[in-house]
């Protein structure tokens, strides 16, 4: 059904919220793309991480879309992103967009989210939940995962290691909870769950 797929991350670590349908798509023969469009303040640290997550969930290298927006800041470069992703829209001509949750309260995540819902207004597009910032939302579509759907997740979340003091010294109980939780609700051992804001099939 989604033979194309886009994955839209605010930050360069977004990725591990979708990671494991990211894993299966590729997994199951579909053509995934990411776009980030920030490193922060310190790309020279962030952005191995990311070429590292990028390599372990195989996304082709000419499949990955890098932007250097000032973090925190995306409200102030609002059209300019909306450009770059009817750009995207333009090149990839997706089935499925990832972006964040409309719930999602970061400003950065926002931006992206209601600009992403303008530029690929003709698609299917799911919101990915990033728990931090997330209020409750309705509408779900869950993704079930496999065993090695889950640990490449967990591989690509030890791929950050200068974000571990976010999560804390233990890397999985910061996201598995959430995924086992999921995976209970669709009788399964592990799910990601989206938010469904469009649906086209």
């Amino acid at each position: 059904m989604f033979k194309r797929i886009l994955f839209v991350g605010p930050h360069s670590d977004d990725e591990i919220a979708s990671a494991g349908f990211l894993s299966k798509s590729v997994r199951t023969s579909h053509e995934v793309f990411i776009a980030t469009f920030t490193f922060g303040n310190t790309s020279y640290i962030f952005e191995p991480e990311f070429d590292a997550s990028m390599e372990v969930l195989n996304i082709r290298e000419d499949y990955i879309f890098k932007y250097r927006y000032p973090i925190r800041h995306f409200p102030n470069c609002r059209q300019a992103i909306l450009d770059d992703l009817i750009l995207l829209r333009k090149r990839i001509n997706p089935h499925l967009v990832l972006t964040p949750n409309t719930m999602d309260f970061h400003q950065d995540h926002r931006v992206i989210s209601d600009e992403s819902r303008r530029a690929f207004d003709k698609c299917s597009i799911f919101g990915y939940e990033s728990p931090k910032h997330l209020l409750l939302t309705d509408s779900m579509c869950y993704v079930k995962l496999n065993s090695k759907d889950f640990q490449k997740k967990i591989e690509c979340m030890n791929c950050y290691k200068s974000q571990s003091f976010r999560w804390g010294s233990d890397y999985l109980a910061y996201r598995e909870p959430l995924v086992r939780l999921r995976g209970i609700q669709v009788g399964y051992k592990y799910a990601e769950a989206f938010e469904v804001i469009k649906l086209m099939i």
